[in-house]
């Protein structure tokens, strides 16, 4: 028996064989059926409806008014999207918000795109603790701002507030005398591209980074490219580090404390990297780009079919180092790299010598097995390997 697909198949198929030879005229219009005017459809597609201040769209509004809207002009009233459908806004123009609050306070969505194209964004904000263009508060969202400029004048303000949700930004250009960026209780931020251009700029984490390692990984991945962290941290209002900031800096001390020899005066291999077999060329779904979390998934949460970067390597007088995201089990094989008599692996932070063996060109190196309270640290391990080539 076929299945129902093969005979859907089939059937289309059988249509467009039968609709290849009937005449033109089997299409011809009833006698007197109603002729469209000036050769306009009926079915004519209205303009996007244009947003007001005080406009709430709910489900109600988008099946009064359709799913895509548009922004410009003077607001001196918030708009409100509290909704359970996808809807894109579309700004057409340039954007002057003058009022004490966000210009969008998005409290439910699921996709919600903003083009806001080389438009600017204008704040005349005069509650400087609030979102100049969007406060989101809905875990259920993800919002994607697509270019756009968000200027102010002499205001210290933030443009975007992420209380919860989801918010990316793509090039994305923001100018401010002196801005924050507010994001808490876990919510999440992409940024790619773009530039921030202000004399003050801190970001505020109110809750903990879905991934504490995620700092490690991301500091040597830059440095086994012969690169440098800067890592900004910035004082409140009251003028205290918050808590999470304070944590996050105590646990890089940590990992520093016993992997910072491959770290400090150290610059970049003939190779920065080892890859595994498998597709390199990771991005979101549906994206054109590498997202923020990218670090994860080339590294310990890959997705089917694609590569991970299984070391990285930096290196200073007789030493090469290899960084290892996942602690490997029984054994880790470091490939293009020839040892000689004098060589010696070490894992650092541990006490004894590593057993290895050369296979062609490449090194296999043994992993003991150490309890949970003996390793080293809780991210990204090293071995040491002195005298190779």
């Amino acid at each position: 028996m076929r299945k129902k697909s093969t005979r859907l198949l089939s059937a289309a198929l059988a249509a467009c064989m039968m609709l290849s030879v009937l005449p033109v005229g089997a299409f011809a219009a009833e006698p007197g059926a109603a002729e469209p005017e000036n050769g306009v459809s009926a079915q004519e597609e209205t303009e996007p409806y244009h947003l007001n201040g005080g406009e709430t769209v709910n489900d109600t509004f988008v099946a009064a008014h359709g799913d895509v809207y548009e922004l410009s002009g003077p607001y001196t009233k918030s708009i409100t999207v509290y909704t359970t459908k996808n809807v894109t806004l579309n700004i057409v123009g340039n954007v002057d918000v003058n009022m004490g609050s966000a210009l969008l306070n998005v409290k439910d969505a699921r996709d919600l795109k903003i083009n806001a194209g080389q438009y600017d964004v204008v704040a005349n904000v005069k509650n400087t603790d609030a979102a100049a263009f969007m406060n989101l508060n809905a875990s259920n969202a993800t919002v994607v701002v697509q270019n756009g400029r968000y200027l102010d004048g002499e205001q210290r303000l933030s443009f975007f507030t992420v209380v919860a949700g989801t918010l990316e930004l793509n090039d994305v250009y923001i100018a401010a005398k002196k801005t924050t960026f507010p994001i808490l209780n876990g919510s999440v931020v992409h940024i790619n591209g773009g530039e921030l251009t202000a004399e003050g700029y801190y970001i505020v984490y109110n809750a903990p980074w879905p991934w504490a390692g995620i700092e490690k990984a991301g500091t040597v991945n830059i440095v086994s490219k012969g690169g440098n962290l800067l890592l900004g941290i910035g004082p409140n209002g009251n003028g205290k580090i918050p808590p999470i900031m304070q944590e996050r800096l105590l646990q890089m001390g940590e990992w520093l404390k016993v992997n910072g020899e491959a770290i400090y005066d150290t610059y970049k291999w003939k190779q920065s990297e080892q890859w595994s077999e498998g597709d390199r060329n990771w991005k979101d779904k549906g994206k054109h780009y590498v997202g923020g979390n990218s670090i994860l998934k080339q590294t310990v949460d890959p997705d089917p079919g694609f590569a991970v970067k299984e070391a990285f390597f930096t290196a200073k007088n007789n030493a090469v180092y290899a960084i290892l995201p996942k602690f490997p089990e029984n054994q880790v094989i470091l490939k293009d790299i020839r040892t000689s008599s004098k060589t010696k692996i070490t894992l650092l932070g541990y006490d004894k010598t590593l057993k290895w063996k050369q296979n062609g060109n490449n090194i296999v190196i043994e992993i003991p097995t150490i309890p949970y309270s003996k390793v080293p640290c809780q991210y990204a391990w090293t071995l040491k390997l002195e005298y190779v080539e």
